[in-house]
Formats: C-alpha cells, structure tokens, sequence
C-alpha cells in the first residue's frame, strides 16, 4: 500500500515539475537546473523499477484470487458437512462461488471452514 502511494507522489511531482518547466519556457524565464544526463538515467531506471513492481504486485493478486481452495461449510445445530472447491476470489462475505459454477449462500447456523486444496503427491 505505502508503494502505491510513494508511486502516485513520484508521478505528481513529475508532472508538475514538467507543467511548470513549460510555464517557466513560455514566458520566458530560464530554468536554473538542467538535468545532466546520468540523473534522467537514474530517473528512468527508479520509473522502471517501480513499474516492474507495480506489475509484480498485480500478477501475484490474480494468481492468489485464482487460487483454488477448498471451503467446508458446517451446519452448527445438525453438524453436517459439505465440501466445495472455490477460487479464493470468489468468496465474499457469507456467499461464494464454486468452481462448478454453484451459488452457495450461507444460513447463520452455518461456519465455512477455509481449507488448502489437497495435492496428491
């Protein structure tokens, strides 16, 4: 989250430091500062870094929202159990999404239990 942040300040202050050099540039007024060469590659490369985060941070949301998981939903008074395979994203609240397709709605006398996909190795 903070990453976020730090990216949104860095592209505002970018931009305004652009608007402002072509103010400055149409009424005349030098600027006092001229990047050296080394400076907009270091620039460039802290852009790049931050984008490559940014991408990173993303991939690894939609893999963990894909990620298929098992759901236990448990009937508090009866105690009876039913197992169901669900992407992580799908679940919302007392609600979720099977990867069949169901539309699994909870009663309040019931728990859902989040279990790890068995794996048969």
């Amino acid at each position: 989250m903070i990453w976020k942040l730090l990216f949104m300040l860095a592209l505002l202050f970018t931009v305004y430091q652009m608007v402002r050099r072509k103010w400055r540039s149409a009424i005349g007024i030098e600027t006092p500062f001229a990047a050296s060469p080394e400076i907009r590659r270091l620039a460039t490369a802290i852009l790049v870094v931050m984008g490559l985060g940014i991408v990173v941070h993303f991939v690894l949301n939609w893999q963990d929202a894909h990620e298929v998981i098992r759901v236990q939903v448990v009937n508090a008074n009866t105690g009876q159990l039913t197992l169901y395979q669900v992407q992580r994203g799908s679940i919302e609240g007392r609600h979720f999404r099977t990867t069949d397709g169901r539309e699994i709605r909870m009663a309040d006398v019931e728990r859902m239990v989040i279990l790890p996909l068995a794996t048969n190795d």
